[in-house]
């Protein structure tokens, strides 16, 4: 017995969370329901006596115009009685006469008086009276008399010209007491009917909303323990579908990036290890072979001063890239000349062209001046042109231009290699991603795209891409607006 309690308190714990999305849910559609239905009661029930006394006066004031018309017609009897019945009204036509009252005509005997004489010595006899006398007093062209006396309303008007006339229409207010009842019975009936279908709709409602969500939590934290190849239902409402959908997103760009940081973990670590080895082996040749010959010991610390310079390329570009993806450092705004700086990292690469039998082929317009980063700047045509060195094809050319569009110039660089493909122009620029037909670089480190795509990246206006296909090399480019006077003042 106490196990099936204690399952029914963990049920109930796990459905009923009071802080939970389907308990707040399911409380807010009562709250509202709750507030409907009062506002209903309050305008049925409460309100009724005040709403329908206001609506009967307001009939009888624009009805009575159309009855003193009538009067004047001979048959006007019939017409005053169909108006008293099909309104469930008493209608006088009351004369007065040095200060009494006769009746000249009523629609009814029963209450008032019998074979057609009224006595008026009824209560509501006496209210008709009183309200004739009152209206005569008031000077008005008619009169509504609310008596709580016998619960009534009456209203008095003159008939003809001679003042001493009148029509007087009374309503007993007694007769809503039993609308009024039946409409009660029906609210109670009507109240408890959406109640109960209030509270097994939010619930059920409730429970959509909070089983999706519910779904997504429990996915989320398979994801937080590392499953990177959880799926998310994308299922339910619209909103809960595209927060899916974003999640799913998401843990495919972390699931890429996971798999490209074991991507370059490998390569740094293979980049890394080689030149190490590299260095090892020499130096243990100097100890033990070449230490007391000159010669020899000299092309040995070549070999490991090579290979330093190595490490510290990959060393650098990769702190390079971690302060540029972190904001890291201050970000210049100055006007430099564009033409100067690529002319001058062109000849950086002479080394090239005299060792190791490349071919750098550029064309580049004078004088351009751009608003920017030089040192940053300078860093970027670095490593566009060291990249086009590293796949250009078996002739070793590369072109490079830098030309004036109008009101921006355009920085290009194009090598003769194996080109790429859509899909793979798409991830070139990723941290982690190395081509397949990557080779040991001749210079770089081969992180010189991602440090070029955060340094574009910082600055405002500058469009970047590259245009590759198969067979037919790549050209990597970018441009930038030229520099105007004004940028010249500003700085």
């Amino acid at each position: 017995m106490k196990n099936k309690e204690s399952k029914i308190r963990l049920w109930l714990k796990k459905k009923v969370n009071v802080k939970g999305v389907r308990f707040s849910i399911w409380v807010a559609f009562i709250v509202f329901t709750l507030v409907i239905l009062g506002f209903a009661w309050l305008t049925q029930v409460f309100l009724f006596d005040v709403y329908f006394t206001s609506y009967r006066i307001s009939n009888l004031e624009k009805d009575s115009s159309a009855l003193v018309s009538a009067y004047s017609n001979i048959d006007y009897k019939t017409t005053f009685t169909d108006y008293a019945k099909s309104e469930n009204v008493t209608l006088f036509v009351l004369e007065s006469d040095g200060g009494d009252l006769s009746v000249k005509f009523f629609s009814q005997e029963s209450q008032y008086g019998t074979s057609g004489v009224l006595t008026l010595t009824t209560k509501s006899g006496k209210e008709i009276k009183r309200a004739v006398s009152e209206f005569v007093a008031s000077g008005e062209k008619s009169f509504i008399l609310n008596s709580e006396m016998d619960d009534s309303v009456t209203y008095v008007c003159a008939l003809g010209n001679k003042g001493s006339e009148f029509l007087v229409i009374h309503y007993d207010l007694g007769q809503i007491n039993s609308t009024k009842e039946m409409l009660i019975t029906q609210m109670w009936i009507f109240t408890a009917t959406v109640v109960v279908l209030s509270f097994i709709i939010s619930f059920m409602i409730s429970g959509m909303i909070s089983k999706d969500l519910e779904n997504l939590s429990h996915s989320a934290e398979e994801f937080a323990k590392g499953k990177t190849d959880i799926k998310f239902k994308e299922s339910g409402f619209s909103e809960i579908k595209e927060l899916a959908t974003t999640l799913n997103y998401a843990t495919a760009e972390v699931s890429k990036a996971e798999t490209l940081r074991r991507e370059l973990i490998a390569n740094v670590s293979h980049d890394l290890r080689t030149p190490l080895t590299i260095i090892k082996g020499y130096a243990e040749l100097i100890r033990d072979i070449s230490g007391d010959k000159p010669e020899k010991r000299n092309q040995h610390l070549d070999s490991i001063i090579k290979e330093t310079d190595r490490l510290t390329v990959l060393v650098r570009d990769m702190l390079n890239l971690s302060q540029l993806e972190s904001n890291a450092g201050e970000i210049k705004r100055e006007v430099f000349n564009l033409s100067y700086t690529t002319n001058r990292v062109k000849d950086s690469f002479k080394v090239f062209e005299e060792l190791n039998g490349y071919h750098l082929f550029a064309d580049v317009e004078e004088d351009i001046q751009v608003l920017g980063d030089p040192t940053r700047m300078e860093l970027v045509l670095y490593n566009l042109i060291s990249n086009s060195i590293n796949y250009t094809g078996e002739d070793k050319t590369v072109f490079i231009t830098l030309k004036r569009e109008g009101e921006r110039v355009r920085f290009g660089v194009r090598d003769t290699g194996k080109g790429m493909d859509s899909e793979q122009a798409k991830l070139i620029w990723q941290r982690y991603y190395r081509a397949k037909e990557h080779v040991r670089a001749v210079v770089g480190s081969g992180l010189g795209l991602s440090i070029v795509k955060a340094i574009l990246d910082s600055h405002p206006q500058v469009d970047y891409g590259v245009n590759s296909k198969i067979g037919e090399g790549s050209e990597f480019y970018f441009s930038l607006p030229i520099a105007k006077n004004e940028d010249n003042l500003q700085e």
